[in-house]
């Protein structure tokens, strides 16, 4: 099979830039210098930044695809399991969070639903587990997808480690159990 090395340049290019500054600050002069492409170069492969946008979320799929596999293998315990393997993914993190601040457009909006549905069959019942919660799955389903989107609203892409991680969504969640206990 053939590939075409450019246009994969500035794929990767786009979806660094996506991931660290948002769709909505993604220039062609920074991707051509990230890439280490002449600008002109990024017309031969794509009309606009909505068509390499619509190639970075083809590859940031394939990322969410492979994460889910990993969580389907290594998730055993809700934490610290769910944050080790989180880590190993820094940029698609970070690609989600924009998602999460770019929730006002549509197609990043359903993105960021569908990314966070995808792997719930696997994550809240370790989460029911890891807190002995006893409810209704449907309702731990919601929780999980509140808990989501606080998470996102208070996650520092600067400070992603291990502990920062599991403490932030134990926080979250323990603060959830108190409001509604």
């Amino acid at each position: 099979m053939k590939t075409n090395k450019s246009k994969d340049k500035w794929i990767q290019a786009g979806y660094f830039l996506f991931a660290e500054v948002g769709p909505k600050n993604i220039s062609i002069k920074r991707l051509a210098e990230i890439a280490d492409l002449p600008r002109t170069n990024f017309y031969y492969h794509f009309k606009d930044n909505d068509e390499l946008i619509d190639e970075i979320i083809i590859l940031h799929m394939a990322v969410a695809e492979e994460y889910l596999l990993v969580i389907k293998d290594d998730l055993k315990s809700f934490l610290p399991d769910l944050h080790i393997i989180s880590v190993r993914y820094p940029l698609g993190l970070k690609f989600v969070k924009q998602l999460f601040l770019n929730r006002g457009t549509k197609k990043y909006n359903d993105l960021y639903n569908k990314l966070n549905k995808m792997p719930m069959s696997v994550i809240v019942p370790k989460m029911l587990s890891y807190y002995k919660l006893d409810v209704d799955y449907k309702i731990a389903q919601e929780l999980w997808i509140t808990v989501l989107d606080t998470w996102y609203s208070r996650l520092d892409v600067n400070n992603m480690n291990l502990e920062v991680l599991c403490e932030l969504t134990d926080d979250i969640l323990k603060s959830v159990f108190n409001f509604s206990a």
